[in-house]
């Protein structure tokens, strides 16, 4: 099997002339305290984990695993075998890595006292996804020396030239016309909803509830009451409500009452309260656009000028 070593030889992505290995990753995320953040949450995991008043069942590691592999595609054994000796990560560092999220999950904020070995922190930084990350980030950088003239280069003496390109970068890309035209762009994205949302285990429980506010004219607040429920009061934009809920929610006036809408195993009762239509006025949007932005603009130069050699 291979080794973290013989990965950190391989290339990622090239810009200009220069061509960048995961060596390279890997010390611009020291440089900027990156790997170090990796290493302490794998701490924390190893804390969370041994702080547990019972090991993580094996039913849960399987189910833990199985979305694992769903998520990244590697449905066949074979794909997830050559997946892990792709990354010089083994069978037992993967299963160690979900002990340790499981755990973390349990204990979001564990004091972390344990100190992670050098394969566990690799095994953390592959699966979480923050070695991809860390790819990207120092791939934005050497677009962002690319366009501003200079070009990209060497991690070891370039990178501090190369954070200085990416900070103009972002800071001269937030225009008002492009500020304009994202929001234009985003604006289905980003209308805001207040609602009112009853949650039921049962999808009769939550029809009888429906009929109860649409026949008998009850309100939601007694018909929570009435069911042991707690009446949630949400305010979100339409993108981050569940894909399952938000269109019914988007197409609904305010004062009507949607539902039941089946959510996991789930069942929601939700009326719409007021739906306020994205401006650039508003200080919410304005602050997306802020993040917005520049991350559209920093993809179009990522596209234009890193030839990537690995798929993340």
């Amino acid at each position: 099997m291979a080794n973290a070593r013989d990965v950190f030889e391989r290339l990622v992505f090239s810009a200009g002339e220069y061509d960048y290995r995961w060596a390279d990753v890997v010390a611009a995320g020291r440089a900027r305290s990156r790997w170090d953040e990796i290493s302490s949450q794998a701490g924390d995991g190893l804390t969370a984990l041994d702080r547990l008043g019972e090991p993580i069942a094996e039913a849960e590691l399987e189910e833990a695993g199985q979305a694992f592999r769903y998520e990244r595609g590697l449905l066949a054994a074979e794909e997830m075998e050559a997946w892990l000796e792709h990354w010089a990560v083994s069978h037992a560092e993967w299963l160690a890595y979900l002990r340790r999220a499981l755990a973390r999950s349990r204990q979001p904020e564990p004091e972390a006292t344990l100190h992670p070995k050098e394969a566990d922190v690799w095994a953390e930084a592959v699966c979480s996804g923050a070695l991809a990350e860390l790819a990207r980030d120092l791939a934005a950088r050497a677009a962002a020396a690319e366009a501003d003239g200079r070009g990209a280069g060497p991690v070891e003496t370039d990178l501090g030239r190369m954070d200085e390109a990416f900070a103009a970068f972002t800071r001269d890309a937030l225009t008002a016309e492009a500020a304009a035209k994202t929001l234009e762009l985003r604006s289905a994205d980003w209308v805001r909803l207040t609602f009112t949302a009853l949650e039921f285990g049962e999808r009769g429980m939550a029809s009888e509830a429906a009929l109860c506010v649409r026949e008998d004219g009850l309100s939601l607040a007694e018909v929570a009451d009435r069911a042991s429920v707690a009446v949630q009061e949400r305010e979100a934009f339409i993108v981050e409500v569940d894909p399952e809920v938000s269109k019914s929610l988007l197409s609904a006036p305010p004062g009507e009452l949607v539902g039941p809408l089946p959510v996991a195993n789930r069942f929601l009762l939700v009326r719409v309260n007021e739906k306020i239509a994205p401006t650039l006025e508003d200080p919410l949007i304005q602050d997306r656009l802020h993040e917005e932005v520049p991350r559209r603009a920093l993809e179009r130069e990522v596209r234009n000028r890193v030839r990537w050699h690995e798929r993340l």
